[in-house]
């Protein structure tokens, strides 16, 4: 049969859909209407532990066919940040719930907030919990796709904030294997958000309480999430859960040096280390009546390394982020402006 060009799979003709699980690893079917995700960066891929085998078979030093053994999913991509109204619920929601947050607020008239939480697949209000997602590669004409489908995703949150770009939640899961499928349904007619995504300027950057005096350019919040694996002997690819069991929240500044801060000084940062010294954490992003704000009632400063930016000395500055009150290292607010 001759090559039909039409067929061919395009790199950006891809749909991302995302939705939270009732039951670990029961497929809740995403929608491309409800459960589309602004996707960046999109990685996959499905390791396989390749068993080989080597019996002794008399004069020859070849081995014998091998066979495939446990395998898994893998999925990361960055998302988009749209800024929330009050009663909205934020897009990403299936997606932080599967990166072990908990919503403690949030209906059809209060803003949306979320924390860490320790407890799995509470039996009231919505905890972390897995996710299914669709990966969807689209043929050049349009009428055909593969469909990659991950289930039981437990992942990892990374927030990037710089300076004039786009806000953006990182994400990585591992989940479940499924087979790929070819479909023709489920993936024409997406519902794009009209609304435009937050940018990381004009912002309000707080430690301590006081507003943040010296030129920074980016920060990182990476909440470390450690994810293990579950097999069993019955299972058919081996897997048969994820789990998140541990975090350890973890991030990064880098501000311009300037003696005459308030906040920031190089003898302030450095006592602040020594000591050491905690702090509270407040990121306030802004468009139009609709807001994001990060907070975190503990930062700690783990050490400052010179560095330079466009000729101007830098600190780049690691810190933790530890519990006040339980699960409360960060909390993530989609409101209105504030």
């Amino acid at each position: 049969m001759p090559y039909d060009v039409k067929d061919t799979l395009l790199e950006r003709k891809v749909l991302v859909l995302a939705k939270e699980e009732s039951t670990y690893g029961t497929d809740p079917v995403p929608s491309q209407a409800t459960d589309l995700m602004l996707a960046l960066d999109l990685a996959m891929s499905k390791p396989r532990a390749w068993l080989d085998r080597e019996p002794a078979v008399g004069p020859y030093l070849g081995r014998v066919q091998g066979l495939v053994g446990e395998r898994h999913g893998e999925v990361s991509f960055g998302v988009e940040i749209i800024g929330a109204l009050a009663g909205t619920k934020p897009i990403i929601h299936p997606l932080l719930l599967a990166c072990g947050m908990k919503k403690i607020q949030g209906d059809s008239t209060l803003s949306y907030i979320y924390q860490p939480g320790s407890k799995w697949w509470p039996s009231t209000g919505e905890g972390p919990r897995g996710c299914t997602i669709y990966v969807y590669t689209i043929e050049s004409e349009g009428d055909e796709a593969i469909l990659e489908k991950f289930t039981g995703c437990i992942g990892n949150l990374v927030i990037n904030s710089t300076q004039s770009q786009i806000l953006r939640f990182n994400f990585t899961f591992s989940g479940l294997y499924n087979a790929a499928t070819k479909v023709s349904s489920g993936f024409t007619s997406p519902t794009i958000p009209s609304q435009l995504p937050l940018k990381a300027q004009d912002i309000t950057l707080q430690l301590g309480g006081t507003q943040v005096d010296v030129p920074v350019e980016a920060f990182e919040i990476n909440m470390q999430n450690e994810i293990n694996s579950s097999s069993d002997l019955s299972g058919t690819y081996g897997i048969v859960h994820y789990y998140l069991t541990s975090r350890n929240p973890i991030g990064s500044l880098n501000p311009e040096l300037s003696n005459s801060s308030s906040v920031l000084a190089p003898t302030t940062v450095e006592s602040d280390i020594d000591t050491p010294t905690t702090e509270s954490f407040r990121a306030n992003y802004i468009r139009g009546s609709r807001g994001l704000q990060i907070t975190a009632p503990v930062l700690v400063k783990k050490d400052a390394a010179w560095a330079a930016r466009n000729g101007v000395r830098i600190y780049n500055i690691p810190f933790q982020l530890t519990q006040q009150n339980g699960d409360d290292e960060i909390k993530l607010e989609f409101a209105p402006a504030v």
